[in-house]
């Protein structure tokens, strides 16, 4: 049986009704397509969870960050402990002595300049960005000799921030005493060093060529190495 265009329209009223939520004969509404969206509370939840999970893991990746930078900066101090072997060779035995503990140190990096690449080998990865920012491998500091690590082996020094357990004159027994300290991290008596990862944190470099990580105070460490 053939249907009229008039049947054939109404048809298609109605389907086009159904899609679109128009009330059927009956008063029963068709949705098609609709999807519910999250909640004021459930948006809520889910940013409080982001807030919690960005708090706990942020510090695990800042504390990540600076541990890759102390490997830089350990990397850093073999380096130096290469040249300072080396200028030893090449004068009898004999290592650089600086005239204070502190900056500046222009005659050291000079003394050191034929063994060395590159100037950023005085300067912490960390020293610029944390603490000491004035401690940067800037070419104000490379001008001056001021640099982000102290040299153990030196004349005098009358800082008045330095701490009272190292000694006010230092000479160093090459290659007698290899665990006495030749270069560390730049500290001072008071506040903090440049490793932000504990209290006091800093690499050293001893006279024998090795580097170790203290996460302690460093003055009984020092003592141990002058025996």
């Amino acid at each position: 049986m053939r249907r009229t265009g008039g049947q054939v329209g109404h048809s298609i009223g109605r389907r086009l009704a159904r899609r679109l939520g128009q009330p059927r004969a009956g008063g029963t509404t068709v949705r098609v397509g609709t999807t519910r969206g999250f909640t004021l509370i459930e948006l809520l939840v889910v940013i409080a969870i982001i807030a919690v999970l960005t708090a706990i893991l942020f510090p695990v990746f800042a504390a990540a960050r600076e541990r890759g930078r102390m490997t830089a900066c350990a990397s850093n101090l073999r380096q130096c402990g290469m040249a300072a072997r080396m200028y030893a060779q090449d004068h009898d035995e004999q290592s650089y002595t600086a005239p204070t503990l502190y900056n500046p140190h222009l005659r050291l990096v000079n003394a050191w300049n034929p063994y060395v690449r590159t100037l950023a080998l005085y300067y912490c990865p960390s020293a610029a960005g944390g603490p000491l920012p004035t401690l940067g491998s800037t070419p104000a500091n490379h001008a001056a000799g001021n640099i982000a690590y102290l040299y153990f082996q030196y004349e005098r020094d009358a800082n008045p921030q330095r701490p009272p357990w190292l000694p006010a004159a230092h000479r160093l027994a090459l290659p007698e005493q290899p665990a006495q300290w030749l270069m560390t991290d730049w500290f001072q008596q008071d506040g903090p060093t440049a490793h932000r990862v504990s209290n006091k944190t800093m690499n050293v470099l001893h006279v024998g060529g090795h580097v170790r990580v203290l996460l302690q105070n460093p003055q009984p460490h020092f003592q141990e190495g002058e025996r």
